[in-house]
């Protein structure tokens, strides 16, 4: 089963994404669960100073993650695991997935799914393949729609249409924002 990851706020889990690479090694995650966890973390405390919201910051400052501290009441994120099958419960190998709903899932995971972050540097070069089950189904829809005379195209992620309206302006660093937060989750469909 292919992990699924779906981004549902890209501006948001971008401009984290962007704070944790001006981040301090030592400060990274090491888990899915530690990311989820300092996503909601961040989250929260960005609706809490708004320092973030609507993309209209200058800087993007480091995130220090895994900082503790208490849910509060205003609390508007919150990390959860959720099994595929509830008797599957207490199996230490049992799939399911990973959110902050409703901003971002990483679907078909281990609840103890470890995390590997990579940059590129001049000795190694990575290049992300897709997952072959959704790459299969992204050209069974391109080839029917192709030989339909592409009445419909592939939806593109909603800040591009923001980025090309009139009517709903995006700021440059929403653009940044918007398309880290789409390219380091994007799978081929």
């Amino acid at each position: 089963m292919d992990v699924e990851m779906d981004v549902m706020s890209h501006e948001i889990i971008g401009t984290y994404i962007c704070a944790l690479t001006k981040s301090p090694d030592s400060c990274r995650p090491e888990t899915v669960e530690d990311l989820m966890m300092d996503i909601a973390r961040y989250i929260n405390d960005d609706c809490r100073t708004g320092k973030h919201r609507n993309g209209r910051v200058d800087v993007i400052e480091p995130f220090v993650a895994g900082r503790s501290r208490n849910s509060e009441d205003d609390d508007v994120a919150q990390a959860d695991f959720v099994e595929h099958d509830c008797a599957d419960k207490d199996k230490p190998d049992a799939l399911g997935t990973w959110q902050v709903a409703p901003f971002v899932f990483f679907r078909n995971v281990k609840r103890d799914a470890k995390l590997t972050l990579v940059q590129h540097s001049a000795e190694n070069v990575m290049l992300r393949l897709p997952e072959p089950n959704l790459l299969m189904e992204a050209e069974k829809e391109a080839s029917t729609l192709a030989r339909l005379g592409d009445p419909e195209k592939f939806q593109l992620p909603p800040h591009y249409y923001r980025y090309f309206s009139a009517g709903d302006p995006i700021t440059s660093m929403e653009v940044l924002t918007s398309n880290i937060g789409y390219y380091v989750t994007a799978s081929c469909r």
